[in-house]
């Protein structure tokens, strides 16, 4: 079974930005596993029997499956996720870097911050972090796992450089200050990215074809000095220019890195010192260590230089799918050393503890907001076929509770059971408890979280005021506070006052489910099969049945998963696991999915839920369905006393609909309880429906109106 991809894509751009990267990556995807099963056939790469068959499993039904995309997104399309879609699931594809990387989101953030706490506990009091490249000359095809270890050596020497007392960076490099000021050294983090020539990969030329390159992002003590000095290759003999005029504390880096590296050609365009910032929408910059920690550890391999590959594989092209694989797989592409280095233990150590939740969600006092409030996901949009972003819907508050989980965990931590921890009498240990110790944690319960959601708003509002004070714009800011507002409201509305809140719909397998009939969809548009021809009692599966169980699994369907096993079923006999035929309820899903039109599926697949169901009378329909009583006419009463008779064939199609894609059993609704255990559906009130809206474009009574007017024919 392919696995369901969920990163996360950062950028500044707008939505048709963010579509063309969702785009790019998604082609990327494709590309890498065609080209890694070739380079496996010919012997270059070892994948496991899983690996290979999900492979090819995602290649074969690429046509077919995630056609239609849904995405999660903050207000300001700045941070999205897919939902609901399938990676190739092999190791180092583009999808699984998106995902790494979205995994290191929050993360980073509290890295930079336990980072900025221990520079305050050592006398440091205003850390900067500079972002330096490191390059050598372009890599021939062959030798790139080789470059990398002798660039992890020239790394190690300029590390020491600056660390070691006898370093010739070693507190050396020119600050902006008083004259002859130093800065000195607190720590680093290194990260080595491969890209690739086009012209290479185009030409599938093997010399100068890739380019190793590392960034490195330290943190000195003070500004470094920008006057410019000049630079003649009399002193770095390796430079290909004769002379060059660099900014002194570069040209000090510069010099030195060329010296290591004094067997390849190096030059200052290969080379970059810049201070670690980001611009507002105005243009302005202010320092920000976790962008730059975000940047520098995104990938190891670049994803779209898999689109500078063909489609149908090659020689050339298995050879460098291979190497890009080989040369970076067990290998360590970030590392960080002194205080950056205690920073990234401490979160690790945090993330395998019981304290983990609590400790991810703290935050230091007088902590910016750019560390300590998260992005959330509030809005869901949809990617077409052809990498158009359409929708931008609110989530609702269950949904907003769902899809920000790993946020919003944590909440509810008694500060005092700190005092029983027994620490280690070890600088490790002490550096821990002193982090540890010095964070606000939240009270217990409901008012705990609250209270956290009023500290992230007080940051922002402090962003924001200071924005206004020099003159800048504050859209971004207060879009995030748009977004954080939303999600307070959310957890006022739904958390009992222990703060537990249950959730009554899996929303992101509702996602699932809808990408699955999707691929039913472009299935039976291709011909290949008629799926109202087929009956779940038919003895050989179809072989769309069978791609569609390998894609999705078995459980998404209902089936199980033993071997090829018959089984009696009201009935009739079965057959389960291996080759399984779709069950009734599918079939009947489909059709009203082509009845209803997928628009509306979408929409309500993404409404409905126990509470809406009842509230509109769908139960009592699904109910006579289910115990065979066609010819009942459920009635609505809307808000304003006018009362609504629906067509039959409507309210058949979306009681199946609802039916299938909620994945509630027939017994389960007949009995009005709208649950399957296996998602966690339960009785807690969800979010209110006004005007009886299930779309959130059409109210009822328009949608009642359209589908009446369609020719009538029976369609379950």
């Amino acid at each position: 079974m392919a696995v369901t991809a969920k990163h996360i894509h950062t950028s500044d751009a707008p939505a048709d930005a963010t579509a063309k990267s969702w785009t790019t990556l998604w082609h990327s995807e494709y590309i890498y596993a065609i080209q890694m099963v070739n380079a496996e056939a010919l012997g270059y790469v070892e994948l496991t029997k899983k690996q290979l068959r999900d492979a090819k499993t995602f290649i074969k039904n690429h046509g077919f499956a995630n056609l239609n995309k849904t995405l999660l997104s903050n207000k300001t399309l700045t941070t999205s996720k897919l939902v609901g879609i399938l990676s190739s699931n092999l190791p180092g594809s583009p999808m699984q870097a998106a995902q790494a990387a979205s995994r290191l989101a929050r993360k980073l953030q509290r890295i930079a911050a336990s980072m900025k706490q221990l520079c305050g506990r050592d006398g440091y009091a205003h850390p900067v972090a500079y972002m330096v490249t490191l390059t050598v000359e372009n890599v021939d095809l062959g030798n790139l796992a080789f470059t990398i270890k002798q660039f992890d050596t020239a790394e190690d020497g300029l590390r020491n450089s600056f660390t070691q007392k006898r370093g010739v960076l070693h507190n050396q490099l020119p600050a902006i200050g008083k004259r002859g000021s130093h800065a000195a050294y607190l720590g680093d983090l290194i990260a080595t990215e491969i890209t690739t020539n086009p012209d290479c990969m185009k030409n599938r030329r093997g010399k100068g074809l890739y380019h190793p390159h590392n960034h490195m992002i330290i943190i000195f003590d003070n500004p470094l000095s920008e006057a410019p000095v000049k630079l003649t290759q009399q002193e770095v003999p390796n430079m290909i220019e004769t002379a060059v005029f660099m900014p002194a504390a570069a040209a000090m880096i510069f010099s030195y890195w060329a010296k290591l590296n004094r067997a390849s050609k190096v030059s200052p365009q290969g080379f970059s010192l810049e201070r670690a910032y980001v611009k507002n929408s105005d243009g302005a910059r202010h320092d920000d260590m976790t962008a730059a920690l975000a940047e520098a550890a995104k990938y190891p391999v670049k994803p779209d230089i898999y689109n500078n590959l063909t489609i149908h594989p090659t020689i050339f092209s298995s050879k460098v799918i291979a190497e890009l694989r080989n040369a970076t797989k067990g290998r360590k592409m970030v590392r960080a050393h002194g205080l950056m280095r205690d920073s990234v233990g401490y979160i690790n150590w945090a993330e395998k503890s019981d304290l983990g939740t609590a400790i991810l969600a703290a935050s230091y006092p007088d902590e910016s907001a750019r560390t300590s409030v998260p992005d959330f996901f509030t809005k869901r949009w949809e990617q077409s076929q052809d990498g158009k972003l359409t929708g931008g819907a609110d989530l609702s508050n269950d949904q907003l509770l769902y899809f920000n989980q790993a946020t919003l965990a944590g909440a509810g931590f008694d500060s005092g059971l700190l005092e029983g921890i027994s620490w280690p009498d070890s600088k490790r240990g002490k550096t821990y408890r002193y982090l540890t110790e010095h964070l606000l944690f939240s009270d217990r319960g409901k008012s705990g979280a609250l209270n956290r959601a009023d500290d992230w708003l007080d940051a922002l509002e402090t962003d924001r005021n200071d924005a206004l004070a020099h003159g800048r714009k504050t859209g971004y800011v207060d879009a995030k506070m748009s977004d954080t507002r939303r999600i307070r409201s959310a957890m006022d509305t739904l958390l009992a006052d222990d703060g537990s809140y249950t959730f009554h719909v899996s929303w992101s397998r509702r996602a699932k489910l809808l990408n699955a009939l999707d691929t039913m969809s472009a299935y039976e548009k291709s011909g290949a099969v008629s799926w109202a021809g087929l009956l779940a009692h038919h003895y050989t599966p179809t072989p769309e049945e069978t791609a569609l169980v390998d894609l999705f699994g078995y459980k998404l369907f209902g089936l199980a998963n033993d071997g090829k096993k018959w089984h009696k079923n009201k009935g009739k006999w079965e057959r389960v696991g291996k080759g399984a035929t779709l069950p009734d309820k599918w079939l009947k899903a489909f059709a009203a999915y082509k009845y209803l039109g997928r628009d509306f599926v979408a929409d309500a697949l993404w409404h409905a839920d126990r509470e809406t169901i009842e509230k509109l009378g769908w139960m009592t329909s699904i109910s006579n369905f289910v115990n065979g009583k066609w010819r009942h006419r459920p009635t609505y009463k809307r808000d304003g006393g006018e009362w609504i008779t629906q067509n039959e064939d409507v309210w058949l199609s979306l009681a199946m609909t609802i039916l299938a894609l909620t994945g509630c059993t027939e017994e389960a609704l007949a009995d009005k309880i709208a649950v399957d255990e296996s998602d966690n559906f339960v009785d807690a009130a969800p979010d209110s429906f006004t005007d009886c809206v299930v779309t959130t474009r059409k109210p009822l009574q328009e949608i009642v109106n359209t589908l009446a007017s369609k020719p009538r024919k029976k369609v379950i």
